[in-house]
Protein backbone atom coordinates (compact mmCIF):
# COMPACT_ATOMS: atom_id res chain seq x y z
CA UNK A 1 0.00 0.00 0.00
CA UNK A 2 1.11 3.53 -0.26
CA UNK A 3 -0.48 6.84 0.63
CA UNK A 4 -0.33 10.74 -1.01
CA UNK A 5 -2.45 13.98 -0.62
CA UNK A 6 -4.28 14.68 -3.33
CA UNK A 7 -2.34 18.24 -4.72
CA UNK A 8 -0.20 17.76 -7.47
CA UNK A 9 3.09 18.54 -6.24
CA UNK A 10 2.95 16.54 -3.02
CA UNK A 11 1.44 13.47 -4.72
CA UNK A 12 4.64 13.60 -7.28
CA UNK A 13 7.01 14.07 -4.64
CA UNK A 14 5.25 10.89 -2.50
CA UNK A 15 5.10 8.73 -5.62
CA UNK A 16 9.03 8.68 -5.83
CA UNK A 17 9.54 7.08 -2.42
CA UNK A 18 7.21 3.65 -4.17
CA UNK A 19 8.47 2.06 -6.82
CA UNK A 20 5.92 2.09 -9.67
CA UNK A 21 5.03 -0.86 -11.54
CA UNK A 22 6.28 -1.08 -15.03
CA UNK A 23 3.80 -0.08 -17.96
CA UNK A 24 5.26 -2.76 -20.13
CA UNK A 25 5.71 -5.12 -17.14
CA UNK A 26 2.42 -6.95 -18.23
CA UNK A 27 -0.98 -6.49 -17.59
CA UNK A 28 -1.89 -4.51 -14.39
CA UNK A 29 -4.33 -6.16 -12.41
CA UNK A 30 -6.76 -3.55 -10.14
CA UNK A 31 -9.51 -4.78 -7.48
CA UNK A 32 -12.38 -1.89 -7.19
CA UNK A 33 -13.04 -2.58 -3.45
CA UNK A 34 -15.91 -1.46 -1.60
CA UNK A 35 -19.49 -1.33 -1.15
CA UNK A 36 -22.59 0.01 -3.48
CA UNK A 37 -20.75 2.80 -5.01
CA UNK A 38 -18.08 0.99 -6.27
CA UNK A 39 -20.76 -2.11 -7.14
CA UNK A 40 -23.27 0.86 -9.04
CA UNK A 41 -25.79 -0.49 -6.73
CA UNK A 42 -28.64 1.90 -5.70
CA UNK A 43 -31.17 0.34 -3.16
CA UNK A 44 -31.75 -2.95 -5.63
CA UNK A 45 -31.89 -0.95 -8.72
CA UNK A 46 -30.27 -1.91 -11.81
CA UNK A 47 -30.13 -5.66 -12.88
CA UNK A 48 -26.86 -7.27 -12.03
CA UNK A 49 -26.18 -6.75 -15.73
CA UNK A 50 -26.57 -2.90 -15.68
CA UNK A 51 -24.60 -1.96 -12.62
CA UNK A 52 -21.25 -0.04 -13.55
CA UNK A 53 -20.67 2.34 -11.25
CA UNK A 54 -17.63 4.34 -11.89
CA UNK A 55 -16.02 1.08 -13.09
CA UNK A 56 -16.84 0.98 -16.79
CA UNK A 57 -15.75 4.64 -17.63
CA UNK A 58 -12.30 4.27 -15.08
CA UNK A 59 -11.85 0.64 -17.49
CA UNK A 60 -12.09 2.77 -20.95
CA UNK A 61 -10.03 5.37 -19.77
CA UNK A 62 -7.52 2.85 -19.15
CA UNK A 63 -7.72 0.86 -22.34
CA UNK A 64 -8.02 4.17 -24.37
CA UNK A 65 -4.58 5.64 -23.05
CA UNK A 66 -3.32 1.99 -23.78
CA UNK A 67 -2.71 0.50 -20.40
CA UNK A 68 -3.36 -3.71 -20.30
CA UNK A 69 -5.37 -3.58 -17.22
CA UNK A 70 -7.50 -6.69 -15.65
CA UNK A 71 -10.28 -5.58 -13.54
CA UNK A 72 -10.35 -8.38 -10.67
CA UNK A 73 -12.69 -9.22 -8.04
CA UNK A 74 -15.36 -12.00 -7.26
CA UNK A 75 -18.51 -10.46 -8.71
CA UNK A 76 -19.01 -9.72 -11.89
CA UNK A 77 -21.72 -6.72 -12.30
CA UNK A 78 -22.30 -5.28 -15.83
CA UNK A 79 -21.96 -7.91 -17.94
CA UNK A 80 -24.92 -6.71 -20.15
CA UNK A 81 -23.60 -3.61 -20.49
CA UNK A 82 -22.48 -2.65 -24.46
CA UNK A 83 -19.72 -2.12 -25.25
CA UNK A 84 -18.29 -4.59 -22.94
CA UNK A 85 -15.78 -3.95 -20.44
CA UNK A 86 -14.09 -5.87 -17.77
CA UNK A 87 -17.12 -6.07 -14.97
CA UNK A 88 -15.08 -8.10 -11.85
CA UNK A 89 -15.03 -5.85 -8.74
CA UNK A 90 -15.76 -6.24 -4.94
CA UNK A 91 -18.17 -3.78 -4.66
CA UNK A 92 -20.62 -5.09 -1.93
CA UNK A 93 -23.85 -3.20 -1.55
CA UNK A 94 -24.87 -2.38 2.20
CA UNK A 95 -21.45 -3.23 3.62
CA UNK A 96 -20.11 -1.31 6.23
CA UNK A 97 -15.90 -0.56 6.87
CA UNK A 98 -15.71 -3.57 9.35
CA UNK A 99 -17.05 -6.30 7.22
CA UNK A 100 -15.62 -5.31 4.06
CA UNK A 101 -11.91 -5.43 6.45
CA UNK A 102 -13.14 -9.13 7.97
CA UNK A 103 -13.26 -10.19 4.19
CA UNK A 104 -10.54 -8.44 2.30
CA UNK A 105 -7.77 -11.23 3.07
CA UNK A 106 -9.88 -13.92 1.69
CA UNK A 107 -10.90 -11.45 -1.58
CA UNK A 108 -6.92 -10.85 -2.11
CA UNK A 109 -6.07 -14.49 -2.36
CA UNK A 110 -8.80 -15.76 -4.59
CA UNK A 111 -8.37 -12.13 -6.98
CA UNK A 112 -4.80 -11.16 -6.34
CA UNK A 113 -4.19 -7.20 -7.72
CA UNK A 114 -1.37 -5.08 -8.28
CA UNK A 115 -3.78 -2.38 -7.11
CA UNK A 116 -6.85 -1.47 -4.71
CA UNK A 117 -9.18 1.30 -5.48
CA UNK A 118 -10.58 1.18 -2.08
CA UNK A 119 -14.00 3.75 -1.50
CA UNK A 120 -15.09 2.35 2.09
CA UNK A 121 -16.70 4.02 4.95
CA UNK A 122 -20.20 5.25 3.75
CA UNK A 123 -22.51 2.58 5.12
CA UNK A 124 -22.74 3.00 9.01
CA UNK A 125 -20.97 6.19 8.74
CA UNK A 126 -19.10 7.93 11.57
CA UNK A 127 -16.06 9.65 12.20
CA UNK A 128 -14.58 6.73 13.95
CA UNK A 129 -14.68 4.64 11.34
CA UNK A 130 -11.62 5.00 10.40
CA UNK A 131 -10.60 2.01 12.95
CA UNK A 132 -12.17 -0.05 10.62
CA UNK A 133 -10.17 1.50 7.71
CA UNK A 134 -7.13 0.98 9.51
CA UNK A 135 -7.73 -2.82 10.13
CA UNK A 136 -8.63 -3.27 6.16
CA UNK A 137 -5.24 -2.14 5.31
CA UNK A 138 -3.67 -4.47 8.61
CA UNK A 139 -4.97 -7.15 6.56
CA UNK A 140 -3.62 -6.05 3.11
CA UNK A 141 -0.59 -5.82 4.83
CA UNK A 142 -0.82 -9.67 6.05
CA UNK A 143 -1.54 -10.46 2.45
CA UNK A 144 1.75 -9.37 1.58
CA UNK A 145 3.48 -10.50 4.22
CA UNK A 146 2.22 -14.18 4.19
CA UNK A 147 2.29 -13.88 0.15
CA UNK A 148 5.62 -11.89 -0.66
CA UNK A 149 3.56 -9.73 -2.73
CA UNK A 150 3.20 -5.73 -2.75
CA UNK A 151 -0.16 -4.26 -3.78
CA UNK A 152 -0.55 -0.47 -4.03
CA UNK A 153 -3.83 1.01 -2.42
CA UNK A 154 -5.52 4.43 -3.70
CA UNK A 155 -7.72 5.04 -0.70
CA UNK A 156 -10.49 7.36 -1.32
CA UNK A 157 -11.68 10.16 1.08
CA UNK A 158 -15.37 8.81 0.69
CA UNK A 159 -17.46 11.34 -1.38
CA UNK A 160 -20.25 13.54 0.01
CA UNK A 161 -24.02 12.56 -0.31
CA UNK A 162 -26.78 13.93 -1.43
CA UNK A 163 -27.89 17.41 -0.37
CA UNK A 164 -24.94 17.34 1.33
CA UNK A 165 -26.53 15.47 3.96
CA UNK A 166 -24.23 14.36 6.99
CA UNK A 167 -21.06 16.15 5.47
CA UNK A 168 -19.63 17.47 8.69
CA UNK A 169 -19.48 13.80 9.81
CA UNK A 170 -18.24 12.73 6.20
CA UNK A 171 -15.23 14.74 6.16
CA UNK A 172 -14.24 14.32 10.08
CA UNK A 173 -14.02 10.32 8.97
CA UNK A 174 -12.04 11.72 5.73
CA UNK A 175 -9.83 13.55 7.53
CA UNK A 176 -9.40 10.85 10.32
CA UNK A 177 -8.36 8.53 7.24
CA UNK A 178 -6.18 10.58 5.70
CA UNK A 179 -3.99 11.20 9.10
CA UNK A 180 -3.67 7.76 9.59
CA UNK A 181 -2.68 6.42 6.14
CA UNK A 182 -0.07 9.27 5.92
CA UNK A 183 1.01 7.97 8.97
CA UNK A 184 1.54 4.66 7.74
CA UNK A 185 3.06 6.02 4.35
CA UNK A 186 5.72 7.61 6.48
CA UNK A 187 6.46 5.56 9.41
CA UNK A 188 5.88 2.30 8.13
CA UNK A 189 6.29 2.42 4.52
CA UNK A 190 3.07 1.52 3.47
CA UNK A 191 2.12 1.51 -0.38
CA UNK A 192 -1.39 4.09 0.21
CA UNK A 193 -1.88 6.97 -2.27
CA UNK A 194 -4.75 9.02 -0.64
CA UNK A 195 -7.29 10.45 -3.55
CA UNK A 196 -9.87 12.95 -2.61
CA UNK A 197 -13.40 11.98 -4.16
CA UNK A 198 -14.79 14.21 -1.26
CA UNK A 199 -13.19 17.23 -3.12
CA UNK A 200 -11.31 17.45 -6.11
CA UNK A 201 -13.56 14.43 -7.91
CA UNK A 202 -15.67 17.72 -8.99
CA UNK A 203 -18.93 16.28 -7.88
CA UNK A 204 -21.81 18.40 -7.49
CA UNK A 205 -23.36 17.52 -4.77
CA UNK A 206 -26.54 19.56 -4.35
CA UNK A 207 -28.04 19.68 -7.83
CA UNK A 208 -31.19 16.79 -8.32
CA UNK A 209 -30.19 14.05 -10.82
CA UNK A 210 -26.96 15.83 -12.37
CA UNK A 211 -23.75 14.56 -10.53
CA UNK A 212 -25.85 12.62 -7.29
CA UNK A 213 -29.29 10.54 -8.06
CA UNK A 214 -31.39 12.45 -5.47
CA UNK A 215 -33.82 9.71 -6.86
CA UNK A 216 -37.15 8.29 -5.03
CA UNK A 217 -37.57 4.49 -4.66
CA UNK A 218 -40.00 1.94 -2.95
CA UNK A 219 -39.80 2.79 0.58
CA UNK A 220 -36.76 5.25 0.02
CA UNK A 221 -37.70 8.81 0.37
CA UNK A 222 -34.90 10.17 -1.44
CA UNK A 223 -31.16 8.07 -1.88
CA UNK A 224 -28.57 10.32 -0.33
CA UNK A 225 -25.58 7.75 -1.40
CA UNK A 226 -25.15 7.14 -5.13
CA UNK A 227 -23.91 9.12 -8.15
CA UNK A 228 -25.18 9.65 -11.01
CA UNK A 229 -23.50 8.24 -14.56
CA UNK A 230 -22.07 11.99 -14.75
CA UNK A 231 -21.04 11.52 -11.06
CA UNK A 232 -19.64 8.21 -11.82
CA UNK A 233 -17.56 9.46 -15.05
CA UNK A 234 -15.91 12.40 -12.49
CA UNK A 235 -15.09 9.54 -10.20
CA UNK A 236 -13.61 7.62 -13.33
CA UNK A 237 -11.57 10.53 -14.43
CA UNK A 238 -9.79 10.87 -10.60
CA UNK A 239 -9.02 7.45 -10.02
CA UNK A 240 -7.64 7.57 -13.21
CA UNK A 241 -5.47 10.61 -12.81
CA UNK A 242 -4.02 9.22 -9.70
CA UNK A 243 -3.35 6.00 -11.51
CA UNK A 244 -1.61 7.95 -14.63
CA UNK A 245 0.67 9.48 -12.23
CA UNK A 246 1.83 6.60 -10.20
CA UNK A 247 2.02 4.34 -13.28
CA UNK A 248 4.63 6.52 -15.24
CA UNK A 249 5.04 9.54 -12.68
CA UNK A 250 7.82 11.11 -14.48
CA UNK A 251 5.42 12.34 -17.28
CA UNK A 252 4.29 16.12 -17.11
CA UNK A 253 0.60 16.15 -15.89
CA UNK A 254 -2.58 18.63 -15.38
CA UNK A 255 -2.79 20.58 -18.84
CA UNK A 256 -4.43 23.51 -18.86
CA UNK A 257 -6.67 23.30 -21.02
CA UNK A 258 -7.24 20.39 -19.98
CA UNK A 259 -7.23 17.28 -22.23
CA UNK A 260 -10.89 17.47 -24.39
CA UNK A 261 -12.24 20.43 -22.68
CA UNK A 262 -12.99 23.31 -24.87
CA UNK A 263 -11.64 26.79 -25.36
CA UNK A 264 -12.83 30.38 -26.33
CA UNK A 265 -10.18 31.51 -27.82
CA UNK A 266 -10.55 35.20 -27.27
CA UNK A 267 -10.30 34.54 -23.42
CA UNK A 268 -7.06 32.26 -23.51
CA UNK A 269 -3.93 33.39 -21.56
CA UNK A 270 -1.85 30.42 -21.47
CA UNK A 271 -1.28 27.13 -21.76
CA UNK A 272 -0.04 25.55 -18.48
CA UNK A 273 1.44 22.26 -17.06
CA UNK A 274 3.19 20.55 -13.94
CA UNK A 275 6.21 19.18 -14.45
CA UNK A 276 7.38 15.94 -12.57
CA UNK A 277 9.59 15.46 -10.20
CA UNK A 278 13.41 14.70 -11.20
CA UNK A 279 14.67 11.19 -10.68
CA UNK A 280 17.48 13.06 -8.51
CA UNK A 281 17.07 16.21 -6.08
CA UNK A 282 19.30 18.18 -7.65
CA UNK A 283 18.17 18.01 -10.88
CA UNK A 284 16.40 20.12 -12.71
CA UNK A 285 13.72 19.14 -15.13
CA UNK A 286 13.08 20.79 -18.59
CA UNK A 287 10.55 20.43 -21.68
CA UNK A 288 9.92 19.91 -25.02
CA UNK A 289 6.90 21.22 -26.15
CA UNK A 290 4.77 20.47 -29.33
CA UNK A 291 1.51 22.03 -30.74
CA UNK A 292 -0.30 21.45 -33.95
CA UNK A 293 -3.28 20.13 -35.68
CA UNK A 294 -2.55 16.77 -36.37
CA UNK A 295 -1.14 14.87 -33.67
CA UNK A 296 1.18 13.19 -36.19
CA UNK A 297 3.16 16.15 -37.42
CA UNK A 298 2.98 18.55 -34.25
CA UNK A 299 5.35 21.79 -34.46
CA UNK A 300 8.12 21.91 -31.69
CA UNK A 301 7.43 25.28 -30.24
CA UNK A 302 9.97 24.95 -26.92
CA UNK A 303 13.16 23.09 -26.95
CA UNK A 304 14.28 21.77 -23.47
CA UNK A 305 13.56 24.76 -21.16
CA UNK A 306 12.85 23.89 -17.59
CA UNK A 307 9.17 25.97 -17.95
CA UNK A 308 5.57 24.71 -17.07
CA UNK A 309 3.92 27.49 -19.24
CA UNK A 310 3.51 29.34 -22.49
CA UNK A 311 1.88 32.66 -23.24
CA UNK A 312 -0.98 31.64 -25.54
CA UNK A 313 0.30 33.27 -28.54
CA UNK A 314 3.14 31.14 -28.45
CA UNK A 315 1.13 29.42 -30.60
CA UNK A 316 -2.03 31.27 -31.70
CA UNK A 317 -5.03 29.23 -31.38
CA UNK A 318 -8.61 29.84 -34.05
CA UNK A 319 -12.52 28.97 -32.90
CA UNK A 320 -13.56 26.25 -34.57
CA UNK A 321 -10.80 24.04 -34.12
CA UNK A 322 -9.51 20.66 -32.63
CA UNK A 323 -5.56 21.25 -31.22
CA UNK A 324 -3.16 18.61 -30.09
CA UNK A 325 -0.57 19.03 -27.71
CA UNK A 326 2.42 17.02 -25.70
CA UNK A 327 4.93 17.84 -23.54
CA UNK A 328 8.09 15.83 -23.16
CA UNK A 329 10.20 16.25 -20.41
CA UNK A 330 14.40 15.83 -20.09
CA UNK A 331 15.79 14.17 -16.66
CA UNK A 332 19.47 14.68 -16.37
CA UNK A 333 19.37 11.91 -13.88
CA UNK A 334 22.31 12.81 -12.30
CA UNK A 335 24.47 12.49 -15.64
CA UNK A 336 22.72 9.63 -17.55
CA UNK A 337 19.59 12.13 -19.53
CA UNK A 338 16.42 10.75 -19.66
CA UNK A 339 13.76 11.73 -22.23
CA UNK A 340 10.35 10.70 -21.14
CA UNK A 341 7.50 10.99 -23.78
CA UNK A 342 4.41 12.47 -22.40
CA UNK A 343 1.11 11.50 -23.78
CA UNK A 344 -0.93 13.58 -26.52
CA UNK A 345 -3.39 16.35 -25.27
CA UNK A 346 -6.01 17.46 -26.98
CA UNK A 347 -8.58 20.67 -26.87
CA UNK A 348 -11.22 22.27 -29.29
CA UNK A 349 -11.67 25.85 -29.50
CA UNK A 350 -15.36 27.48 -29.85
CA UNK A 351 -16.62 31.00 -31.24
CA UNK A 352 -19.83 31.72 -28.47
CA UNK A 353 -23.22 31.77 -30.21
CA UNK A 354 -24.64 35.46 -29.37
CA UNK A 355 -26.73 36.33 -26.65
CA UNK A 356 -30.59 37.05 -26.79
CA UNK A 357 -33.23 38.84 -25.07
CA UNK A 358 -36.30 39.66 -27.36
CA UNK A 359 -36.93 42.04 -25.13
CA UNK A 360 -39.84 42.55 -21.87
CA UNK A 361 -43.56 41.23 -22.51
CA UNK A 362 -46.07 43.89 -24.06
CA UNK A 363 -49.60 44.91 -24.20
CA UNK A 364 -50.98 47.92 -25.74
CA UNK A 365 -54.50 48.09 -27.35
CA UNK A 366 -55.21 49.35 -31.13
CA UNK A 367 -55.38 52.61 -31.90
CA UNK A 368 -58.75 52.48 -33.66
CA UNK A 369 -60.75 49.76 -35.79
CA UNK A 370 -59.18 49.06 -39.17
CA UNK A 371 -55.98 50.68 -37.64
CA UNK A 372 -52.90 48.39 -37.15
CA UNK A 373 -50.58 48.96 -33.82
CA UNK A 374 -47.21 49.32 -34.40
CA UNK A 375 -44.76 48.58 -32.10
CA UNK A 376 -41.14 48.97 -32.13
CA UNK A 377 -38.86 45.95 -31.44
CA UNK A 378 -36.20 46.95 -28.53
CA UNK A 379 -34.08 43.17 -27.84
CA UNK A 380 -30.74 43.21 -26.54
CA UNK A 381 -28.28 41.28 -28.80
CA UNK A 382 -24.44 40.53 -27.79
CA UNK A 383 -21.56 38.70 -28.85
CA UNK A 384 -18.99 37.65 -26.57
CA UNK A 385 -17.03 36.29 -29.39
CA UNK A 386 -15.61 38.65 -32.23
CA UNK A 387 -16.38 42.17 -31.96
CA UNK A 388 -15.62 42.55 -36.17
CA UNK A 389 -18.28 39.50 -36.78
CA UNK A 390 -21.36 40.45 -38.34
CA UNK A 391 -24.94 39.63 -36.97
CA UNK A 392 -27.69 38.34 -38.76
CA UNK A 393 -31.35 38.28 -37.69
CA UNK A 394 -34.76 36.68 -38.72
CA UNK A 395 -38.01 37.96 -36.34
CA UNK A 396 -40.70 35.33 -37.25
CA UNK A 397 -44.45 35.02 -35.77
CA UNK A 398 -44.73 31.78 -33.16
CA UNK A 399 -47.95 31.48 -32.41
CA UNK A 400 -51.25 34.15 -33.37
CA UNK A 401 -54.62 34.38 -32.66
CA UNK A 402 -56.68 32.48 -35.46
CA UNK A 403 -57.77 33.80 -38.42
CA UNK A 404 -55.97 36.72 -37.22
CA UNK A 405 -54.51 38.84 -40.28
CA UNK A 406 -50.71 38.65 -40.66
CA UNK A 407 -48.61 40.27 -38.36
CA UNK A 408 -46.71 42.66 -40.91
CA UNK A 409 -42.80 43.24 -40.19
CA UNK A 410 -40.86 46.76 -42.07
CA UNK A 411 -37.94 44.76 -42.36
CA UNK A 412 -37.93 40.92 -40.44
CA UNK A 413 -34.00 40.72 -40.53
CA UNK A 414 -33.18 43.78 -38.70
CA UNK A 415 -32.48 43.84 -35.17
CA UNK A 416 -34.99 46.36 -34.25
CA UNK A 417 -38.13 46.15 -37.22
CA UNK A 418 -41.18 47.83 -36.91
CA UNK A 419 -44.34 45.29 -36.31
CA UNK A 420 -47.84 45.85 -37.05
CA UNK A 421 -51.02 44.20 -35.51
CA UNK A 422 -54.33 44.32 -37.16
CA UNK A 423 -56.10 42.58 -34.98
CA UNK A 424 -56.29 42.08 -30.81
CA UNK A 425 -55.06 38.98 -28.98
CA UNK A 426 -51.90 37.30 -28.05
CA UNK A 427 -48.85 37.28 -29.54
CA UNK A 428 -45.94 35.25 -29.61
CA UNK A 429 -42.58 36.52 -31.53
CA UNK A 430 -39.39 35.31 -31.86
CA UNK A 431 -36.00 36.46 -32.85
CA UNK A 432 -33.11 34.13 -34.11
CA UNK A 433 -29.44 35.48 -34.70
CA UNK A 434 -26.56 33.81 -36.05
CA UNK A 435 -22.73 35.02 -36.29
CA UNK A 436 -22.07 32.84 -39.07
CA UNK A 437 -24.27 34.06 -41.82
CA UNK A 438 -28.02 34.59 -42.69
CA UNK A 439 -29.86 32.52 -39.73
CA UNK A 440 -32.54 30.82 -42.73
CA UNK A 441 -29.43 28.90 -43.87
CA UNK A 442 -27.67 27.71 -40.82
CA UNK A 443 -28.05 24.59 -38.80
CA UNK A 444 -29.89 25.11 -35.23
CA UNK A 445 -27.06 24.79 -33.39
CA UNK A 446 -25.29 27.94 -34.66
CA UNK A 447 -28.68 29.77 -33.95
CA UNK A 448 -29.45 31.41 -30.98
CA UNK A 449 -33.07 32.88 -30.34
CA UNK A 450 -36.11 34.19 -27.45
CA UNK A 451 -39.45 35.19 -27.77
CA UNK A 452 -41.10 38.12 -27.07
CA UNK A 453 -44.87 38.42 -26.23
CA UNK A 454 -47.10 41.18 -27.05
CA UNK A 455 -51.08 41.43 -26.27
CA UNK A 456 -52.92 43.54 -28.48
CA UNK A 457 -56.25 44.87 -26.93
CA UNK A 458 -59.17 45.71 -28.32
CA UNK A 459 -59.38 49.80 -29.21
CA UNK A 460 -60.66 51.60 -26.16
CA UNK A 461 -63.89 53.35 -26.80
CA UNK A 462 -63.80 57.21 -27.48
CA UNK A 463 -65.35 59.48 -25.21
CA UNK A 464 -68.43 61.74 -26.24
Amino acid sequence: MRAITTTPIPLVVLLLMICPLSVQGGTIRIMPLGDSITAGEHYGYPSFGERTGYRKPLYELMVANAYDVNFVGSLHWGFDITPAFDCDHEGHPGWKADRIAENVYRWLEQNPPDIVLAHVGTNGLSAGNDRDVERMLDEIDRYEADNDVEVTVLLARIIHRYEMDAHAVTTAFNDNIEAMALSRVYNDGDKIIVVDMESNAGIDYMADGVDMLGTTYPGVSYDRYHPSDQGNAKMARLWFEHLQSFLEPYKARYPYPANGSYVWPATFAQYQWSIPAPRHPNDVVACDVYIGTDPNTLGRIVVDEPVNSLPSGAFPIIPETAYCWRVDCHDPNAGNPVVTEGSVWTFHTFDPVPRVDAGGSLSDPLPAVDRPLVIPMNPTVTDEGDPNTVLYYLWSVESAPAEAPDVVFDDSTIENPLVSFLAPGEYILRLSVSDDGPVEIQESKGVVSDTVTITVEPPKPRRR
